[in-house]
């Protein structure tokens, strides 16, 4: 990876450093480190060292420098940066989740006794695009897993106790500040045409592809007809009366795009078992079913043994946190929403799944190379490189094993049949 000493030329660091340590810090260089994307990404990320001095300091070698504790006392810090061009700026509302929600979400989840749930948000811009500054998790060691494995039991069920956190955090925040609503576009309405038709045609070469694979297998038959026919107006007609806030039966501020690469997690020293989650990229986040993030989790996200066996446990697992924290602060116990009113949104919204299964799932168990050259291609439908990852996509013994199970429950209750 190409790394590449900046020559300090703006006062932007200088401030955003002062920002971070105090006015006494003084900017030395700065150092770019390009990130390699691992998907298909609307947005540059990159990696910033800001190296300094602090005033009246006695001079210090590099070398003392760099094997002094961590923290402000070694002369650096790391930062994370997410650039969003102003194309893709107008369907984005990362912004007002950092400058406007995250913050009181973390303060209620700090009062409730948790930690953040969020990465510290140092500096934003946002002029014609988006560009947000934030604290550096891998430096203090956070970590995603893997997306082409997936989380354990043990990953899954903290993970998904920190969405509860954040969900019932974001119910409490909404139901005083009804005016956010407003800002946040509603799930698969704020989209440009363009992109709903460019997305539509992968789904549908996915299922495509996958009904011949599926079509194959004995006692599958019939399910493979099915999902030939669940394609383009069938399909639309079945999705998008999903995501009508007014059938749901309560709704929160969703990250909308709940998967692996959007957590980080750190892990105990001692016990390997992990101690903290953190979620980034926000830039679908909407006021919708907290159902939509449960479904996305559940499907893209976790080993299939953890999938068949205990699903009904991680929600429940959720449920405890959402209602936990909403009981820490004092909310009337009686206008919290009850599991039953989970349930029953995971049930209405179940079609989602078919959604996520056919398409975010498929894409990411794409291998790291195929990912990368997709990422980097400047035509993205180019039929050779789209065979070539179909391939790759329906020869993983994961995504095969996978859909044999998710595609027999979706018979048994019904989910394809017109």
């Amino acid at each position: 990876m190409a790394v590449a000493t900046v020559n300090y030329t703006s006062g932007l660091y200088q401030k955003l450093l002062k920002h971070i340590v105090g006015e006494a810090a003084v900017l030395q260089n700065v150092v770019v480190i390009p990130q390699r994307p691992r998907s298909i990404y609307c947005s540059t990320m990159y990696r910033l060292h800001l190296r300094y001095t602090l005033e009246n300091e006695s001079e210090e070698s590099e070398e003392e420098v760099e094997h002094q504790e961590a923290g402000a006392k070694n002369r650096v810090i790391k930062i994370f940066v997410k650039d969003v061009p102003s194309a893709f700026f107008s369907i984005s509302k990362e912004h007002i989740l950092y400058g406007e929600i995250l913050p009181r979400i973390n303060q209620i989840l700090h009062y409730c006794g948790t930690t953040r749930i969020s990465p510290k948000l140092y500096y934003a811009l946002t002029q014609g695009g988006s560009t947000h500054m934030l604290e550096d998790l891998s430096a203090i060691d956070y970590v995603t897993r893997p997306r082409t494995i997936g989380y354990n039991e043990d990953e899954a069920r903290f993970i998904i106790k920190r969405l509860g956190e954040f969900h019932g955090a974001s119910y409490f925040y909404t139901s005083s500040h009804s005016e956010i609503i407003g800002k946040l576009q509603r799930i698969y309405q704020g989209s440009l045409e363009s992109n709903n038709i460019f997305l539509e045609e992968k789904l549908v070469y996915n299922i495509e592809y996958a009904s011949d694979i599926v079509g194959s297998w004995p006692g599958y038959e019939c399910i493979a007809m099915k999902m030939r026919r669940n394609t383009r107006e069938t399909f639309r007609n079945k999705f998008l009366p999903l995501f009508d806030v007014g059938a749901a039966k309560f709704s929160v501020i969703t990250h909308g795009d709940m998967w692996v690469e959007n957590v980080l997690l750190k892990y105990d020293e001692d016990d390997g078992l992990p101690e903290d989650a953190k979620f980034v990229d926000y830039r679908n986040c909407s006021y919708s079913s907290p159902a939509f993030d449960l479904h996305n989790f559940l499907i893209t996200s976790l080993q299939l043994p953890v999938l068949m066996n205990h699903t009904a446990s991680l929600i429940e697992d959720y449920y405890s946190s959402f209602y936990s924290v909403l009981l820490s602060i004092h909310y009337p116990h009686d206008r919290i929403p009850t599991l039953d009113c989970v349930l029953s949104e995971l049930r209405r919204t179940e079609y989602y799944s078919y959604y996520l299964l056919m398409y975010p799932f498929a894409e990411a168990m794409l291998s790291e190379d195929l990912a990368y050259e997709k990422s980097s291609s400047l035509n993205n439908v180019d039929s050779d490189l789209l065979e070539r990852c179909r391939k790759n996509i329906y020869s993983n013994p994961r995504v095969l094993e996978t859909y044999k199970y998710i595609l027999k429950t979706f018979e048994q209750n019904h989910l394809l049949d017109e």
